[in-house]
């Protein structure tokens, strides 16, 4: 039993901090109000169920090398969290857009100064990006977003082994896509409220060339707020639908990425 332990005990630790890494970078998962033992308990229990899937699909059991010390575990457990870190960040891309489309908002319609200590990012924030990031998950758990990206991880071990990093199969052609998408996605989404600030900033100037005792910083404020509230409930819909669209395509190219990336030997031996 002990033989066994200690055979099974180390590439299991790796798959758990993959999956570790996953949980730490997904904004739901990842945010401040989830306990740390919570985390690490899910952590585990997902690494375990994935565990089995990893043994199985190549099917032989892994071995840590006798020859390779503890400290050889430094960069191997490092890699590890950066895979399943990248994937959280990667898939929870549009969550930050929409995050950051409520503070384009907030920040034309003057909102800056009602800012509040938001505890699951540990930040200060507004109430508008609180709400778009609220759509946005929302539409990330009802698509299957939790889901779809456990059986990720899982499936991952298939592409990326135990160990199996390499500089090469680093997703910077898919980051830089997602962060664009989402800085089009939160540019589209705020742009509507924004336009209307705008329309209403230079209404003010024209009508305090007409009426110079019109204090137009009081009118101005209320307008903006009034206005611009007005205008994001009328489009709430739509800013729900691009929403769920674009959490649905970042998904699936997260996903699509890690289905083209080549099996690597990995770091770790396995038995013949």
């Amino acid at each position: 039993m002990a033989a066994l332990f200690s055979l099974h005990l180390v590439p299991f630790a790796l798959v758990a901090f993959r999956v570790m890494g996953l949980f730490l970078a997904l904004p739901l998962l990842g945010s401040a109000t989830v306990p740390v033992r919570i985390k690490s308990f899910l952590a585990v229990a997902v690494a375990a169920a994935a565990y089995p899937v990893v043994v199985a699909g190549h099917g032989q059991t892994p071995v840590f090398p006798e020859s390779m010390g503890l400290f050889a575990l430094v960069p191997m457990i490092a890699f590890e969290l950066a895979i399943g870190a990248s994937l959280g960040f990667l898939a929870g891309m549009p969550l930050h857009a929409a995050n950051f489309a409520g503070f384009l908002m907030g920040h034309q319609m003057g909102l800056g100064l009602a800012r509040t200590f938001d505890p699951s990012s540990d930040a200060e924030t507004d109430l508008l990006s609180q709400l778009l990031f609220i759509i946005a998950s929302t539409a990330f758990l009802a698509i299957g977003g939790l889901d779809g990206l456990f059986a990720g991880v899982a499936s991952s071990f298939e592409r990326v082994p135990v160990g199996g990093f390499e500089p090469g199969i680093t997703p910077l052609e898919l980051a830089v896509g997602l962060v664009a998408s989402g800085t089009e996605l939160a540019v589209r989404v705020s742009a509507p409220v924004v336009g209307i600030v705008i329309l209403v900033l230079v209404a003010l100037g024209a009508l305090s060339k007409t009426l110079p005792q019109l204090n137009v910083m009081t009118v101005g404020f209320i307008m903006k707020i009034l206005l611009g509230f007005a205008m994001l409930m009328a489009g709430l819909a739509s800013i729900d639908e691009a929403i769920v669209v674009d959490v649905t395509e970042s998904l699936g190219r997260v996903m699509g990425w890690w289905r083209q990336v080549g099996a690597g030997a990995g770091l770790v031996a396995f038995m013949r």
